[in-house]
C-alpha cells in the first residue's frame, strides 16, 4: 500500500482515501498481556471467535496500523526477533528486507513473518493493539513477503 504526501483538500477526497484503508485491512482480535512479561505476547482473546476472512488467493499479511507508534513498532520487532523464534536477518543490514531502513518496513516484515510461522492466525497480528491482517501484499524489489 502507498500513500501519498498530497494534501487531502476535499472532505470527499479524505473519505475516499480512508474508505481504501479500511477495505484494505481486517479488524485483529484483540491480545492479552503476558504478566509480568516486558512485551505483550500476541495472543486470541478468548471471548471472541478467530476470523479468518477470504483474501484473493487465499493471501493473507500482518502489517502495522497507519496509526501505530514508534515505540510500539519497535516493542514488535524486539519481540519478535528475540523471544518470538523469527530469525530477522532479512531486515539486518544487508539483508533482502533490510532497504528501505524504516522501523515502519522493519515491523512490517517482522509482524508478518510471525503471523505466518503461527499459521496466519488473526490473533496472531494482534500485537497489542498494532497491527492488522491484510490481502495486500507488502513486498518490494527484492523483498517477498511470505503469505
Amino acid at each position: 500500500m502507498e500513500v501519498s504526501n498530497k494534501k487531502i483538500t476535499s472532505p470527499f477526497f479524505a473519505f475516499l482515501f480512508i474508505s481504501s484503508l479500511l477495505i484494505q485491512c481486517f479488524p485483529c482480535v484483540s491480545s492479552k498481556p503476558i504478566p509480568g512479561g516486558k512485551y505483550n505476547k500476541p495472543v486470541p482473546n478468548p471471548g471472541q471467535p478467530l476470523r479468518n476472512p477470504t483474501t484473493p488467493g487465499g493471501k493473507k499479511f500482518c502489517v502495522p496500523k497507519p496509526e501505530a507508534t514508534d515505540k510500539k513498532l519497535t516493542a514488535c520487532i524486539k519481540w519478535v526477533c528475540k523471544e518470538g523464534g523469527v530469525d530477522c536477518g532479512p531486515i539486518n543490514p544487508g539483508g533482502a528486507c533490510s532497504q528501505p531502513n524504516t522501523l515502519r518496513s522493519r515491523a512490517t516484515w517482522a509482524m508478518n513473518a510471525y503471523f505466518q510461522m503461527k499459521g496466519k492466525t488473526d490473533g496472531m497480528c494482534a500485537f497489542s493493539g498494532t497491527g492488522v491482517v491484510s490481502s495486500t501484499d507488502p513486498s518490494y524489489g527484492t523483498c517477498k513477503y511470505q503469505s
